[in-house]
């Protein structure tokens, strides 16, 4: 994957985590010597970005949609709670909760929710545990410095 999230390149690893390629180049020049071809997908992306018409006109002239458009929308997730009346026989909620979770995507592909709200309990803690910090600071100095003191005087 590239690094912004929204192009698939191929590439040759050396372990099964694919996390080592097989050389500097993603692995194009080891597979060029393993098989004496290019590694396809390698400088350009497997998934493109063009738009593809879902329309198609039969031999009737009459226009209707591609069948395996029309699977993929049946198997896409929906939130179909907000559509006019009639728009829709049965509306399909099934993936409002996952859309909603969803709030913003940057022009560069990556997801970007929506700021979480702040845990009133995770606070406190930080809080009570940063002026613990601050107060066994100073306690150690003070500390620090009484013994240093009575030392000087026992010296005398």
């Amino acid at each position: 994957c590239a690094k912004q999230g929204g192009d698939i390149y191929l590439g040759v690893f050396t372990e099964d985590s694919c996390s080592e390629f097989a050389d500097d180049y993603g692995g194009k020049t080891t597979y060029e010597e393993l098989t004496g071809q290019t590694l396809p997908y390698s400088s350009e992306s497997l998934v493109g970005m063009e738009c593809l018409s879902a329309q198609e006109v039969d031999d009737d002239g009459e226009v209707a949609v591609y069948e395996q458009f029309e699977e993929l929308y049946k198997a896409a997730g929906k939130c179909e709670n907000n559509l006019a009346e009639g728009t829709v026989e049965y509306p399909n909620s099934n993936a409002c909760s996952y859309i909603e979770g969803v709030r913003i995507v940057r022009e560069d592909g990556v997801v970007r929710s929506s700021g979480g709200r702040a845990s009133p309990v995770a606070t406190a803690f930080i809080v009570i545990f940063a002026m613990a910090f601050v107060a066994m600071g100073f306690y150690v100095y003070y500390l620090r410095t009484r013994l240093g003191v009575k030392k000087d005087t026992l010296l005398d």
